[in-house]
């Protein structure tokens, strides 16, 4: 039995194209990034969906999206772009995000003197005692108080 091969169509769907911009490309968390879709094209029809999603989750679709990243760390942002033919590409761009100051003064203020740390009898078994070598003054944790 002979069987005979399906002609190919005549015509291939192109896919759509597109690049990804960012507002923002790299920051401390909380880290707002508005991406948007440029350049997109079908060159044999027309881009007529976006839809975003992120490493971490959020969700979007349209032309441009914001994502709203709260933790350190390197996330991907995907566009997925589909065209009146049904034909669908992806694209991905990379977002850095880096912890936020600790926003600690007290211990900033004290860092380049050094901590000296003893535990005097009494206290509880972290030694919880602390004083700055340079001035010998004291601290002593809330917790510890409580506890006596």
């Amino acid at each position: 039995m002979m069987t005979v091969p399906t002609p190919a169509p005549a015509n291939f769907n192109r896919l759509p194209s597109a690049q990804i911009s960012l507002s923002v490309a790299s920051g401390t968390a909380p880290l707002t990034v508005q991406a948007t879709a440029i350049n997109a094209s079908d060159s044999d029809g027309t881009v007529t969906a976006y839809y975003w999603k992120s490493a971490d989750g959020q969700q979007a679709s349209g032309a441009s999206a914001n994502f709203v990243f709260a933790q350190a760390g390197s996330y991907l942002i995907n566009l997925l772009i589909e065209d009146n033919a049904g034909g669908r590409r992806g694209f991905t761009t990379r977002v850095v995000v880096a912890s936020a100051p600790c926003g600690c003064a007290f211990a900033h203020a004290f860092w380049p003197l050094g901590f000296g740390h003893t535990k005097p009898p009494g206290l509880n078994a972290l030694g919880a005692h602390i004083t700055v070598e340079n001035s010998r003054a004291p601290f002593v944790r809330q917790a510890d108080r409580m506890q006596r």
